[in-house]
């Protein structure tokens, strides 16, 4: 009985072995892919400024921003009142991004600078240039990463003072975004998402 019970059983194996599906190579996981993706289009030609943001909430917008639309560096100015919590706003984009911070708006200057970059900063005086509606608009005023190569820090400032008068000075272009209704302003976080779009865009 044993012999017959043994038989059997190689006998069944062999029947499975045979009907066994060939092995297929795996395929890379589906999360190694998006990355790859992610990182083919980032960019490092715009860095994004956000100077002396007040509200956490405000700066974690801002981070999960930048990340979803692919830029990959973020310099902050910190607010020494900056106040509140935003837990699960950046829902960990911001481990995705390479974020430096500057105590002064002085020490972040010097630093653009040093590496080479061409400051825009967002600003309401009325000396401030709009941002073009259209790519034509955009092609007339010269709104437009430079053709040169030439890398570009967009400067967003603090929610209620905008930038400081060390960021004025110091940028090479001032825009600000048109706006249609009785609001003098936009949200910061929502101001930043607009200000990015249309830099790529143009």
């Amino acid at each position: 009985t044993l012999k017959l019970h043994s038989s059997c059983s190689t006998a069944s194996s062999n029947r499975m072995s045979r009907t066994k599906p060939p092995q297929v190579p795996d395929e890379p996981p589906v999360r190694l892919r998006r990355a790859e993706y992610i990182l083919a289009h980032r960019t490092t030609r715009m860095i994004l400024v956000v100077e002396r943001c007040l509200d956490r909430l405000n700066q974690h917008a801002i981070l999960r921003t930048a990340e979803a639309m692919g830029v990959h560096h973020v310099w902050m100015v910190m607010a020494a009142e900056s106040r509140g919590m935003a837990r699960g706003v950046t829902r960990g984009t911001d481990r995705w991004l390479n974020v430096r911070k500057f105590v002064t708006s002085e020490e972040c200057v010097q630093a653009l600078k040093d590496e080479g970059y061409e400051i825009w900063a967002t600003d309401l005086e009325k000396d401030a240039v709009h941002v073009p509606g259209s790519v034509e608009e955009a092609a007339r005023v010269g709104f437009c990463l430079p053709a040169d190569g030439k890398k570009i820090a967009l400067v967003m400032g603090q929610e209620s003072t905008g930038i400081t008068q060390v960021m004025r000075e110091a940028s090479d272009r001032r825009m600000f975004l048109p706006m249609f209704g009785m609001a003098d302003s936009y949200n910061v976080s929502v101001a930043t998402a607009l200000m990015v779009q249309a830099m790529f865009s143009f």
